[in-house]
């Protein structure tokens, strides 16, 4: 669902923004497919790929077509998809191989196609820099359980898109100084707490207002017109997460 006005939709709306009312016989590659995204499926016909098979059987109920592939060789010819998309992925691609997968996104992509995705990224904002401050933590917390086995800085990122030819529509920051309800939560209730007595009162309150779905949603309503300030007032790399429109 897209909740307009919202940080809990930031996520939903550069999708919708980019390819709501584009025609439903746009098509589109969702690369780490992961289970499948339903909302995909209102802006055209969706193939998804991904490495996991099991993944896949469950993506094979929401996409018209799947195929057990990696995004650094798609088994697809050149200029064959008017979008390539994902979410939640590209920070789960070694660093090594990510400029092949960009480059094969750019290849499987039509002239004037454009490529869309939610990005997880390293940031220098005042909650990254307490958590890089204690490496292990960070190691732990940040990369491994999560698997952002390759975090870069949301200007590292936009190099990489440029380099392979793409052209930048948009570059948005996901999330900087202010972050989404529950997300400190979920990034600091854990041994973290004990080194910041201001990180311990902003995960209890975090955490207390994530509990209730209602009042989660009526914070993130009024954090939005915050972050859009904060946003407009911060470096780029202050983000940690970014939404991105490139174009061939």
């Amino acid at each position: 669902m897209r909740i307009k006005f919202s940080m809990s939709g930031r996520r939903d709306r550069i999708f919708f923004n980019e390819m709501h009312g584009r025609g439903p016989d746009r098509l589109i590659l969702d690369v780490g497919c992961g289970g499948g995204r339903h909302y995909f499926c209102d802006y055209g016909k969706v193939i998804g790929v991904d490495p996991v098979i099991e993944l896949l059987e469950i993506a094979k109920t929401v996409y018209q077509e799947v195929y057990h592939a990696s995004g650094f060789e798609l088994p697809f010819p050149d200029n064959t998809f008017d979008y390539v998309v994902s979410s939640d992925v590209i920070g789960h691609i070694p660093v090594g191989d990510k400029d092949r997968m960009f480059a094969e996104m750019y290849r499987v992509l039509r002239p004037g196609g454009r490529t869309v995705h939610v990005i997880e990224t390293d940031a220098t904002n005042i909650w990254f820099r307490f958590a890089h401050g204690y490496p292990e933590l960070f190691q732990k917390y940040f990369i491994d359980l999560p698997g952002h086995i390759s975090l870069e800085l949301p200007s590292e990122l936009q190099a990489r898109f440029r380099r392979q030819g793409f052209r930048k529509v948009r570059f948005k920051k996901y999330a900087g100084a202010v972050q989404e309800c529950g997300m400190l939560a979920g990034l600091f209730n854990n041994e973290y707490k004990a080194k910041s007595t201001m990180v311990r009162l902003a995960v209890g309150l975090d955490g207390l207002f994530a509990r209730n779905l209602l009042v989660k949603e009526v914070v993130n309503a009024l954090l939005e017109p915050l972050a859009q300030i904060a946003d407009s007032v911060t470096p780029l790399n202050s983000a940690s997460g970014a939404l991105v429109v490139f174009e061939k």
